[in-house]
């Protein structure tokens, strides 16, 4: 199963997209599935329900900093991790056509596509494989 279908069936079980897209690279965290649940849950209806940042972007971008980060500031990994980052809300908008919940949800573009693109970008930027 990919991370996408994955990640449908944690929204058809009543995940936000943050949680969705977040739990569905949940094997690659080697975080349990409360802590990123509890960890992502903020981010839903566009960070902090304010029709901001996309949820289902928000996930990814917390999961690629758990695959992209040192988890040190001894072996400094930002400029790394935020080019990545940069790559997927670039390719994320161009896609969707907004990285804003509140101007995505104005179109014709849905929760689940949002949640679907995201983990495909966040596959392929961040060379998961399933």
């Amino acid at each position: 199963m990919s991370n996408a279908e994955l990640a449908m069936e944690y929204h058809a079980k009543g995940c936000n997209c943050a949680q969705s897209v977040a739990l569905s690279f949940l094997k690659e965290t080697k975080l349990s599935e409360e802590e990123l649940f509890k960890a992502t849950e903020a981010f839903g209806l566009g960070m902090g329900s304010e029709k901001g940042t996309c949820g289902a972007l928000s996930g990814a971008l917390v999961i690629l900093g758990f695959l992209s980060s040192s988890g040190t500031y001894k072996n400094v990994s930002k400029k790394e991790t935020y080019q990545k980052a940069a790559k997927l809300c670039d390719r994320f908008d161009e896609i969707v056509g907004n990285t804003i919940c509140g101007k995505i949800k104005q179109s014709e573009s849905s929760c689940p596509f949002c949640i679907q693109t995201a983990c495909t970008l966040l596959e392929d930027i961040a060379n998961v494989i399933d």
